[in-house]
């Protein structure tokens, strides 16, 4: 499960040690720290992809922007439910971008900015391992109510495409 980062709240103690005069301060852990590096889309940022990744860094995202405010979104509509990102299927290599355990749901958030070319072919085959699964793939400007009505409709072993907006 994508884990939220988490702030530390420094006790009283340990902010005057630092040599502040903070009533209150929060930390982060490295991992954290790292997450929020990476995401930033910023002057900063770019130079330090670019110093631990080289060219590549700057142009290669983790999660895209639409995928960043898709899991905001669903996550705010599913807590009650198992919702994972980047979730590997049945322990293979396969990833998708967000699963529903209790509803096994499969949802592809594909749009411009992060799925611009597929390989036909090695998509049918990634097809295949959906068999089991409810699988929505949806366009990331799609609104929510379509997900959703399309959430209460797809079957086990079919796949819904949200395409075009």
């Amino acid at each position: 499960r994508c884990r939220d980062i988490q702030p530390i709240k420094l006790d009283r103690t340990t902010i005057k040690k630092l040599g502040s005069k903070a009533v209150q301060m929060n930390a982060y852990t490295v991992q954290d720290v790292g997450t929020i590096v990476l995401g930033m889309k910023s002057e900063v940022g770019e130079q330090l992809k670019t110093q631990m990744f080289g060219q590549a860094g700057t142009v290669a995202n983790i999660e895209t922007t639409s995928e960043i405010e898709w899991w905001q979104k669903l996550k705010a509509s599913c807590a009650d439910l198992s919702l994972f990102h980047h979730y590997h299927i049945d322990k293979s290599r396969i990833e998708v971008d967000f699963y529903i355990h209790e509803l096994e749901l499969i949802l592809e958030c594909n749009g411009y900015d992060g799925h611009a070319s597929y390989d036909p072919v090695a998509e049918k085959k990634r097809e295949q391992l959906f068999k089991n699964y409810r699988v929505i793939r949806f366009h990331h400007q799609i609104d929510v109510a379509t997900l959703f009505r399309a959430i209460l409709k797809v079957k086990k072993g079919e796949i819904i495409r949200l395409y075009p907006v």
